[in-house]
């Protein structure tokens, strides 16, 4: 035999010896927003890798939530959904409504040590749409309030002790709003997505959005009667209207004290306010023994079809919202963690909330945290704009609560589902 011949005949065996890379490795594409987050998911799907090395990760970014709903509807269609994507928590419901997600119940209970995973009851909660969980919370932010420490100073408060109540903080809102004519004293952000801000002043009193049949408005009860005076009481104590943007550029300023938003603020607000004023910050009051919190963020949902991409499509999603994918997350965004494993750990998390006490204060609200509630239906987008509007009237004292709940149940009851 030539030389030619034999190594022709070594490539063969050696083909057949040694299966292909394309051949072992399973491509799992995972998509996510916003794309601001890139350096996030990269990390992540990396260290993914290393550990599962017949697993590749193609990552596909959008540039904000609205959008990754776009381009995953429009994969649907295409055939070309992703195996996990991880979706707004207020966006989720509309993949379950159109048959898209798949529910995860079967591969939790597959987990024989799921509980001791790191994921609180109040994680699957969630996640749960209807009687199912459908995604796994992987970067989620809690309603918080932040302080000016400094303003708080001025009026006679003490940063270090800080109201617990609504009626408290409103009146430290007034003593701060007193301090002058370019000094606002709070401001409640009425203007967040998906009714988020209406969501936690009900949920904080134990009330619900709708019925548990979703066929009538729940939150003109007790709850959200409480709820719309609390913001006239807001409007009252010197809240402006403005744009969010404006609120977050006067806290940013020094000419705020009191802000409630999201955790997910925080590092934005600590890094603004370096050098000018001190940023303290303080869970949001949940006053009803059953109260609870809506979280926003994300969740990681799966779209994969085949059982051994499934199988995949887990693991990924168990790594992300895992010790390793929750310490990446929390330290290069601020986010609160999911999972409780890595919280204490030095190895972990344990040394960066040593280090930060100010990201751990959101983490206490584990234990209230419930799912962002999405309503039902083709008029979901429209019936959260028209609780937003009626949110700004009452808070900025145009119209009476009673008188803006009665025109609120109305219209939003004739735009549910039949």
């Amino acid at each position: 035999m030539n030389r030619l011949a034999t190594s022709a005949l070594a490539a063969v065996l050696l083909a057949i010896a040694t299966p292909s890379v394309s051949a072992q490795t399973m491509t799992l594409t995972v998509s996510y927003s916003p794309a601001t987050y890139q350096d996030v998911y990269e990390q992540i799907a990396s260290r993914f890798m290393a550990e599962n090395p017949g697993i590749e990760i193609e990552l596909q970014a959008a540039a904000n939530y609205d959008e990754l709903t776009q381009t995953t509807l429009r994969a649907a269609i295409t055939g070309t959904l992703p195996d996990v994507s991880h979706q707004g928590m207020a966006g989720m419901r509309i993949y379950v409504d159109q048959g898209i997600a798949l529910p995860l119940d079967p591969f939790i209970a597959a987990e024989p040590d799921w509980e001791r995973l790191g994921y609180s009851a109040s994680v699957a909660e969630m996640g749960r749409i209807g009687g199912a969980v459908y995604g796994i919370p992987f970067a989620i932010s809690t309603p918080t309030l932040f302080y000016n420490a400094d303003l708080v100073r001025r009026a006679g408060g003490d940063p270090d002790a800080l109201p617990e109540t609504w009626p408290e903080i409103i009146d430290l809102a007034e003593r701060i709003d007193a301090l002058g004519p370019d000094i606002l004293g709070i401001y409640y952000d009425y203007g967040a997505s998906s009714a988020f801000a209406w969501q936690t002043l009900v949920f904080s009193q134990g009330g619900d959005m709708l019925s548990a049949d979703e066929t009538d408005v729940a939150f003109d009860g007790p709850e959200g009667r409480w709820a719309f005076d609390l913001l006239q009481r807001f409007g009252a104590a010197g809240q402006v209207d403005m744009s969010r943007q404006q609120a977050r550029q006067t806290f940013a300023a020094g000419g705020l004290g009191i802000y409630k938003n999201a955790s997910s603020l925080l590092t934005r607000f600590l890094t603004q306010a370096e050098g000018q004023f001190e940023v303290v910050v303080q869970p949001v009051p949940v006053p009803a023994p059953d109260g609870r919190l809506p979280v926003g963020g994300n969740a990681a949902m799966m779209f994969a079809t085949e059982p051994e991409r499934q199988q995949a499509a887990w693991d990924y999603i168990l790594f992300a919202t895992g010790p390793v994918g929750q310490t990446i997350m929390v330290q290069e965004t601020g986010y609160v963690p999911v999972n409780t494993l890595p919280v204490d750990d030095p190895a972990y998390l344990g040394a960066f909330y040593s280090d930060n006490p100010q990201y751990r204060i959101p983490v206490e609200q584990m234990p209230v945290m419930s799912n962002w509630y999405a309503f039902p239906g083709e008029n979901s987008v429209r019936i959260t704009e028209i609780i937003r509007d009626a949110m700004q009237d009452v808070v900025t004292l145009r119209e009476q609560p009673d008188t803006a709940m009665d025109r609120l149940v109305a219209e939003v009851e004739a735009l549910l589902p039949d």
